[in-house]
């Protein structure tokens, strides 16, 4: 008797009919082929996005590399500059002593004075100054 509860208690099978399985089963194929394609769609959108994400960080990388050639171009640019105001500073350093000297072999010692006073005046002015121009830029 306590068996029978037991079988009792549970619920029947379900009865089905060949034509119902074989319309769930088809049924079953379809949603099968429908996740698929959703399956397929949303792969081909990651790959899509994948490759747009390294397209935009190769751009990227171009646009850094521009930036620091563009930098490193303005920099050759300030370099030369400065290269050429030094030597053009150093070939009138040049030419006054060059002029000091001759005034001393012709027997000018007044203007060889003078020339040592604007040497000295210049050549402070420029050291000066450049200490000055490189402590602000930072350098």
């Amino acid at each position: 008797m306590n068996e029978s509860n037991e079988e009792a208690s549970y619920p029947p099978p379900l009865k089905v009919s060949d034509d119902q399985f074989d319309l769930w089963l088809q049924n079953q194929a379809r949603e099968l082929k429908l996740v698929e394609k959703k399956l397929d769609s949303d792969v081909k959108l990651e790959k899509q996005r994948l490759a747009n994400e390294a397209e935009e960080q190769k751009i990227q990388s171009r646009q850094n590399e521009l930036e620091v050639s563009l930098a490193k171009i303005s920099l050759q640019n300030d370099e030369s500059k400065n290269a050429r105001f030094y030597k053009y500073g150093i070939a009138v350093f040049v030419l006054i002593t060059i002029l000091a000297g001759y005034s001393l072999y012709l027997g000018k010692e007044a203007l060889v004075k003078e020339a040592v006073k604007l040497l000295g005046v210049l050549g402070a002015g420029w050291i000066g100054g450049y200490h000055w121009g490189k402590r602000s830029c930072g350098e």
